[in-house]
């Protein structure tokens, strides 16, 4: 199966969505994740990711395409909303690019929910499955549509 994976987080940054896409690679699944430009937690873009490097890369087998992403800095409202938007827009702005045709879409939902967004435009998986997966206490959803048709909590 292909999987876009669409995680705000990912690895070096160290987040269970790493082993997660790593396990399903290992079930002979083609993983590809688009992420934002790794700077958490210390609020700044790590050493290797400036200037536009390493925005392809391989981890474990699984292929990660990297977008633009403000760093967190020291946190506070303005830089999280500025970090948050800074992903979800170049999210949004790549995702339309992508000529691969994918049969599901994992979202990776750590916060806020609009980095969603940029899953549900995703070339060819309009009518496939999303799955879901918020960081909340309500678990899992899958959604097809817009239309949430299942839970895996």
């Amino acid at each position: 199966m292909k999987i876009l994976v669409v995680s705000q987080n990912f690895y070096p940054e160290q987040f269970r969505i790493n082993d997660i896409c790593v396990e399903l690679v290992n079930r002979g699944h083609e993983v590809t994740v688009l992420t934002g430009l790794p700077n958490y937690p210390q609020g700044k873009i790590y050493a290797g990711y400036e200037k536009k490097q390493n925005r392809n890369e391989v981890y474990n087998g699984v292929k990660i395409i990297r977008v633009y992403e403000r760093e967190r800095k020291s946190g506070g409202t303005i830089n999280l909303f500025l970090n948050y938007y800074s992903f979800r827009n170049s999210a949004l702005r790549y995702v339309k690019k992508l000529d691969k045709d994918f049969d599901v879409v994992f979202v990776n939902q750590l916060s806020p929910v609009m980095q969603a967004e940029a899953a549900g435009i995703a070339p060819d998986v309009r009518m496939n499955p999303i799955l879901l997966k918020p960081t909340s206490d309500e678990g899992s959803q899958v959604i097809v549509n817009g239309q949430v048709v299942g839970n895996m909590s």
